[in-house]
């Protein structure tokens, strides 16, 4: 393996490779409601109780809530409940009153707010990948292709369920690059199972028919994808080529099949690999496994 210290400003990817040269509302509870008083045949009585209570929680939401009743009536007892009763039956008065109120509030802010990590950018070991790449790629089991950004990737907090991150750049017409196609399928089903391993692939020179020196099509690497049965990871397509330039991992390490381990918590290059180093494989289930 090969690791570059060449930085390549305003530009990130990341690879794998192998190398070609290239409240309540009841009444609180309502104090018994009021006992009825008598005074004998046509005597007098009353009784009244009121209650309070009030409690507050925090928590992800907030509410109050209130109930109050009260009751009065003429006889010889009047019992009190929520609303309004009258009756007779000699005399008397009860009267009751309840209330109660809770509230309860907090926030919460859904996950942690991820700012991408500020620069300097560089095709090296522990700098950052600028976040103003895109692509154009299939997702992982879709058929429809899309737009792909490195910040689409980024994952400070683990939310994403991202835990390691490779980019590769290939050429459809390097055989090194066949031979790691052929073989990522079975890193998925492996190694690799379960651990949150994201891999992009981009064809970054070649077309359907190998030829070098063309600017691959998205339609490009549906073909590549489908060749090489890689729907569980992203393949999409490089830019440069068709502006006249190489592709930035090209350009940083000098060939085909070019790579680079990123640590979607920070998105700095954690490894490079230019050769197929069986090392990184390692290097990215050691970081996967941490990063669970």
């Amino acid at each position: 393996m090969r690791t570059s210290s060449r930085a390549v400003a305003g530009f990130a990817v990341a690879f794998v490779a192998a190398a070609c040269s290239s409240a309540g509302s009841s009444p609180s509870p309502t104090p018994e409601a009021g006992a009825s008083g008598s005074s004998g045949d046509g005597g007098s009585g009353s009784n009244s109780s009121s209650g309070s209570s009030g409690g507050s929680d925090a928590g992800s939401s907030s509410g109050s809530g209130g109930s109050s009743g009260s009751s009065s009536g003429s006889g010889s007892g009047a019992a009190s409940s929520s609303g309004s009763s009258s009756g007779s039956s000699g005399s008397g008065s009860g009267s009751s009153s309840g209330s109660s109120s809770g509230s309860s509030s907090g926030s919460s802010s859904g996950g942690t707010q991820c700012v991408y990590p500020p620069g300097p950018y560089a095709f090296v070991t522990g700098a950052p990948l600028d976040p103003s790449m895109t692509w154009q790629a299939y997702y992982p089991g879709s058929n429809t292709p899309q737009t792909l950004t490195l910040p689409d990737l980024f994952d400070c907090d683990g939310s994403k369920h991202i835990n390691a991150i490779v980019i590769e750049e290939a050429a459809t017409w390097c055989g090194p690059c066949e031979t790691m196609a052929t073989a990522t399928p079975a890193k998925f089903t492996g190694e690799w199972k379960d651990l949150g391993v994201v891999y992009v692939t981009l064809l970054g020179d070649g077309d359907q028919h190998y030829t070098a020196g063309v600017a691959p099509s998205i339609a490009d690497a549906q073909w590549w994808r489908d060749q090489y049965a890689l729907t569980m990871i992203y393949v999409g397509v490089d830019p440069a080529e068709a502006h006249g330039q190489k592709p930035p991992l090209e350009s940083a390490f000098g060939g085909y099949p070019a790579g680079i381990l990123l640590d979607p918590r920070t998105m700095k290059i954690s490894e490079v690999d230019v050769g197929g180093d069986p090392g990184f494989d390692t290097a990215v289930t050691n970081l996967a496994t941490k990063n669970k």
